[in-house]
């Protein structure tokens, strides 16, 4: 029975890197297309994320509540599988250079 159980876990664990990796995988495709994945005012926010600006500053030059800006950001972290506004910068810095060069 002691097998079974480590073999389980063992199992579990390889699932689990196996959804990272996917995750992973979906998130890098989508940086070649963002103004294909994302809505004008999703990328609008991811932009002003990336300099820097809080959810609050944000919807003040965009004239939006914080609220609303917070769920462009949580659809945008959705989308691109990143969940942290530092992989979000992480992420629009590496499509600018990009789609600059």
């Amino acid at each position: 029975m002691q097998i079974n159980k480590k073999y389980q876990a063992l199992w579990e664990r390889l699932i689990l890197l196996c959804q990272q990796f996917e995750r992973l995988s979906i998130g890098h495709q989508s940086i070649e297309n963002f103004d294909q994945v994302l809505t004008s005012r999703e990328l609008d926010c991811l932009s002003l994320v990336a300099r820097g600006l809080t959810s609050k500053a944000i919807a003040k030059q965009l004239n939006r509540s914080a609220r609303t800006v917070e769920t462009h950001l949580n659809n945008v972290r959705k989308k691109l599988h990143c969940y942290s506004k530092t992989q979000l910068a992480e992420i629009y810095w590496k499509w600018q250079s990009g789609k600059n060069s």
